[in-house]
């Protein structure tokens, strides 16, 4: 365990400086932010994908397994600050509306996603699968509400 101490030592501090970058980003560049959401996004599927081997075995698989999820928790952050394409033909209350609820939903994918790193640590494949499968819910449930055809 101890040697996971610098995985996640260097989340905490590479996290907020991905996210920071992004940040910085011109805001009227809508092709920079569709693409980071586009990165993100591949990130958060590819690490959903991985994972589903991994879990079963956590103490053999920790290490794998907080480099994938440190790495989702960073494309869920960079996704929160990334502008999505909007839905069409709604009011401007709607569509602030519409935002909170994009962000709720990534917030709730990160809260997911932090259970299994504690899962993980804990070496807690019950708590790990279960937190799997609430992390596919969320990804399921966000993408049938903004996820735009």
């Amino acid at each position: 365990m101890l040697k996971l101490l610098p995985i996640a030592l260097s989340a905490g501090l590479l996290i907020p400086s991905l996210v920071g970058g992004l940040l910085t980003a011109s805001q009227d560049d809508a092709e920079q932010e569709t693409s980071a959401l586009e990165e993100s996004m591949g990130t958060l599927k590819r690490g959903q994908r991985g994972l589903k081997k991994l879990i079963a075995e956590p103490a053999e698989n920790q290490a794998k397994l907080m480099e994938m999820l440190i790495s989702m928790e960073a494309a869920s952050l960079i996704a929160m600050t990334a502008k999505p394409p909007e839905p069409k033909d709604l009011s401007e209350t709607d569509l602030a509306l519409w935002h909170v609820g994009y962000r709720q939903t990534l917030t709730n994918l990160l809260g997911t996603i932090l259970t299994m790193e504690d899962a993980t640590l804990r070496t807690d494949a019950k708590a790990l699968a279960a937190a799997y499968k609430e992390l596919g819910k969320t990804k399921k449930a966000g993408h049938e509400e903004y996820q735009q055809d």
